[in-house]
């Protein structure tokens, strides 16, 4: 379970973290959405106070209902808006341990840095007790195949560390998949060395070029298997049309990256 954050930490969403213990970090405007039954959907907006109303078209209309009283519903969605320019930055699920987690693994659609629109693959989501409190590490939907051609070069701040060696202090770590239809064979990989007390973490451009170079044998070892990756609804996926949206950490020593498709013309 990650740390409470303090409510003005503003690097809390940039990027988006993958547990809030604390929704005292969503901004004004937050959208959360609960069910009280199957039937009866309440809308609440987060208020510049720290109220949470709900909102003038929500039936029935329940002004200042406190926000308090939604602790209990498990799966209510906040769902977090840029404030001056109104684009979605993350929506998160309340989980019945009362954290709050980052529902982007189960997005189904997302778009590149470059505007391209993309489907995600189906993953199942792999969980741990106790993730670490790392950001999530984005990539904007980096192809893998361009990766693989510049050893990792081309994605950006690629000589940078990929996140804090200080909160992550495993040296190896397992690259968690979880893919329809094709399985793979985690193995540990070194993310992280200390010598004299300096610590070096694998870098950005690194850790994406591991991930590339995995995800392709994996696929041509699947289709010699007579196997292949396909999207939710069973289209055939081929590498050169893959992604790398983020990667985020599950677990202190295990990571899970997001992969998309860019969609066909």
């Amino acid at each position: 379970m990650a740390t409470p954050q303090d409510p003005n930490q503003s690097n809390v969403f940039d990027p988006p973290r993958l547990y809030i213990d604390d929704d005292g970090v969503f901004p004004p405007g937050t959208v959360v959405t609960r069910s009280d039954d199957h039937d009866l959907q309440t809308t609440l907006v987060k208020q510049q106070d720290g109220t949470y109303h709900a909102d003038d078209s929500t039936e029935p209309a329940i002004l200042g209902f406190p926000f308090e009283d939604t602790h209990i519903y498990i799966g209510a969605i906040a769902t977090i808006f840029d404030p001056v320019t109104g684009a979605l930055v993350a929506e998160y699920v309340k989980q019945p341990n009362g954290t709050w987690k980052l529902a982007s693994t189960t997005d189904t659609a997302a778009v590149t840095d470059g505007g391209l629109p993309v489907d995600i693959l189906p993953q199942a989501d792999y969980s741990a007790p106790k993730p670490p409190d790392v950001p999530v590490i984005k990539y904007g939907g980096m192809p893998l195949s361009k990766i693989l051609q510049d050893k990792g070069a081309s994605v950006g701040d690629a000589e940078c560390p990929a996140y804090d060696g200080g909160v992550v202090g495993s040296p190896k770590l397992s690259l968690r998949l979880l893919l329809q239809n094709i399985t793979y064979k985690s193995a540990q990989f070194t993310a992280r060395t200390e010598k004299k007390g300096l610590v070096r973490v694998i870098t950005r451009g690194k850790l994406a070029m591991y991930i590339a170079e995995q995800l392709r044998d994996t696929l041509t070892e699947a289709e010699q298997q007579g196997k292949c990756l396909c999207q939710a609804d069973g289209t055939r996926v081929d590498f050169d049309r893959l992604v790398l949206m983020d990667v985020a950490f599950h677990s202190k020593a295990s990571i899970q990256p997001r992969i998309g498709v860019i969609r066909a013309e």
